[in-house]
C-alpha cells in the first residue's frame, strides 16, 4: 500500500516532466513576481489522514478482540492509542522535510529571499534528523506490541541490531532465535536486512556522536535539493581524518520517501501477521502478580471480565 502521492517510476517521470512544462510557460510570470510551483517535490508528501486511517483501524480491531480487564496496566489497544503520534510521526517529518524544499526553492526561483538561505542548510538537518529518530523510535514500540504476542519478549527492549558476527540484541536477539519457525520473526529478518539496518545508522550517530554532513546538489531545471551523508567524525576505528562523502552518496528526498514508505509496509503487513495471533499477556502487564498468577493458572485465560 502506498501512501504518497505517486505509486512508482514512470509517475514520477510523468511529474517531472510536467514540471519543466510549466516552468517553462511561466518563467515570464516569474519575473513579475509570481511563485511557482513545485509539483515533483509537492507529489512526494505522505496523506497523514490515511495513514491516521490505518492505525485508528487496527486499535479498534484490537478493542473487540481484547479482554478488558482491569487488572492490567494497559491493554494492546490502549497502547496503540496513546502511540499513535509516534505512529505518524515518519510521515510528518518527511512532509515537514519537503515543504522546506519547496520554500528554498521558490525563493531561490523567484529570488524572494525572505530568510537567509544558509539557515535552510541547518533546516534541512533537523528535519532529516527529525525522520531518523522517530523511524527509529517508531521500530522500539514494535517491541512492546510484540510483548504482547511472544513470550520473551520484554517490553523494557529496544529494536536491537544485528552484529558483523551476527550476534544480536535487544528484539533481533528473539528475531534470530525464531526466523525459521515464525512467519512474522522471518519477515522482520528479512526486512532488517533489506533496509532497517541501513535506515536506523544514521539516528545512532545523532544522538550520541555528531550531526549528518548536508551537502546542495544543483539540477539542470533549476531546482536545488540537498544530500545528507551519515559520517562519524570522530570514529574510533579509523586513524585518519575524516574524508567528505562523494556527492552523490546520501539520503536525500526521494531515498528519504521510499525508506518512509518501506517503514509503513512493514507495520502494515506486521499487524494484519498480528491479527492471526492470539495475545497472551505477561507479567509486566499486570499491575499485581497475584492476577498474572490467576491468568496463568486458568492456561493463560482470564476468568471473568
Amino acid at each position: 500500500m502506498s501512501y504518497y502521492k505517486y505509486q512508482n517510476v514512470r509517475d514520477m517521470q510523468w511529474y517531472e516532466e510536467e514540471y519543466e512544462k510549466r516552468r517553462s510557460e511561466e518563467l515570464e510570470n516569474q519575473q513579475k513576481g509570481m511563485f511557482l510551483d513545485i509539483p515533483i517535490f509537492r507529489n512526494c508528501t505522505f496523506d497523514l489522514e490515511r495513514l491516521q486511517k490505518e492505525i485508528d483501524s487496527f486499535e479498534e480491531y484490537l478493542f473487540v478482540k481484547e479482554d478488558h480487564q482491569t487488572s492490567l496496566k494497559s491493554n494492546l489497544h490502549g497502547y496503540i492509542s496513546y502511540s499513535k503520534a509516534t505512529y505518524l510521526a515518519p510521515a510528518y517529518n518527511y512532509n515537514k522535510y519537503i515543504e522546506h524544499l519547496i520554500e528554498y526553492n521558490i525563493n531561490i526561483m523567484n529570488k524572494k529571499y525572505s530568510k537567509n538561505l544558509e539557515c535552510y542548510e541547518q533546516l534541512f538537518t533537523i528535519e532529516i534528523q527529525n525522520i531518523f529518530i522517530s523511524i527509529k523510535c517508531l521500530l522500539d514500540r514494535l517491541v512492546t506490541i510484540l510483548s504482547f504476542y511472544y513470550k520473551g519478549i520484554s517490553i523494557t527492549s529496544t529494536f536491537g541490531r544485528i552484529s558483523e558476527n551476527n550476534k544480536a540484541n535487544g528484539l533481533m536477539s528473539e528475531v534470530l532465535k525464531r526466523k525459521e519457525n515464525d512467519e512474522l520473526m522471518g519477515f522482520i529478518y528479512s526486512e532488517y536486512n533489506s533496509w532497517i539496518k541501513e535506515i536506523v545508522e544514521p539516528r545512532d550517530i545523532i544522538m550520541h556522536y555528531n550531526d549528518m554532513y548536508c551537502n546542495v546538489h544543483y539540477t539542470a531545471d533549476g531546482r536545488e535539493f540537498f544530500m545528507h551523508s551519515n559520517i562519524r567524525i570522530f570514529d574510533e576505528n579509523r586513524n585518519d581524518s575524516w574524508d567528505l562523502p562523494s556527492p552523490d552518496e546520501g539520503h536525500y528526498y526521494k531515498s528519504l520517501m521510499k525508506s518512509v514508505q518501506n517503514v509503513y509496509e512493514f507495520f502494515d503487513t506486521t499487524f494484519e501477521v498480528l491479527k492471526k495471533k492470539n495475545i497472551i499477556y505477561q507479567r509486566y502487564h499486570f499491575k499485581e502478580k497475584i492476577d498474572f498468577d490467576e491468568y496463568k493458572k486458568n492456561d493463560y485465560k482470564f476468568t471473568q471480565k
